[in-house]
């Protein structure tokens, strides 16, 4: 991903934000409610679905290289930056690579003016599922930096996530109870609490005819799973 960097229109776009910003032609104030012309069609091409997949990487990037002009408008990006992290996820094995990384970084920086709203649900819980199951790494270094990493976006977001339970009895079911995977596991599960959420979610009774999905259900579930 850093090849964006390389691209002949990244540097001229980046130093003609940085120009509009020292110039004060894009105002300066963490306080801003709307954008400006040329965002709101920077705006409508990242969110366009029929817009190349590898043009909103580019337009990714250069929302990261010029994050502090974004931030005023966080509550408009998060949406569409969360959908493109799960994009990104879906169409590349590398995981947690340091494209992502970066991404996660800035929306961090972004916390105070805006966190997912409730709509984004289910976008932010895919998101969660995928942070939890690319964490691991060959390198202990760079995995204990992958669980901070999600330890301070859960801190952040809080409010807005459910536990992937799917995910972490997935984990925790490897048999050698020394493994990576069941360390990781029990790190995973120590963030949720240190946060007040139960590593197990009971989504709401459904309506109609459906039988209903109860806390000691799912528990029995995966208690049933190591005996």
């Amino acid at each position: 991903m850093d090849e964006l960097n390389l691209h002949p229109c990244m540097t001229p776009m980046v130093c003609l934000l940085k120009h509009m910003e020292t110039n004060g032609i894009i105002p300066i104030n963490d306080h801003i409610s709307d954008m400006s012309p040329w965002m709101i069609c920077m705006y409508k091409k990242f969110s366009n679905p029929l817009i190349s997949f590898n043009i909103k990487l580019f337009l990714m990037r250069l929302i990261i290289d010029t994050h502090t002009i974004f931030k005023p408008y966080a509550r408009y990006w998060l949406t569409p930056i969360i959908h493109i992290c799960n994009q990104m996820f879906e169409n590349s094995s590398e995981g947690l690579n340091t494209f992502i990384i970066d991404t996660i970084v800035i929306l961090l920086s972004w916390h105070k003016q805006a966190i997912p709203i409730e709509l984004d649900s289910i976008a932010i819980q895919r998101f969660i599922e995928y942070l939890f199951s690319n964490c691991s790494h060959r390198n202990v270094i760079v995995m204990k930096s992958n669980l901070d990493l999600i330890k301070k976006l859960i801190e952040c977001w809080k409010e807005r996530i459910h536990a992937p339970t799917l995910i972490l009895y997935k984990l925790i079911s490897e048999p050698d109870l020394k493994s990576k995977q069941n360390a990781i596991s029990l790190s995973l599960i120590e963030i949720l609490l240190a946060n007040d959420i139960l590593p197990y979610y009971a989504p709401p009774t459904p309506t109609g005819n459906l039988p209903s999905v109860t806390t000691n259900s799912i528990l029995t579930t995966i208690t049933k799973g190591f005996n």
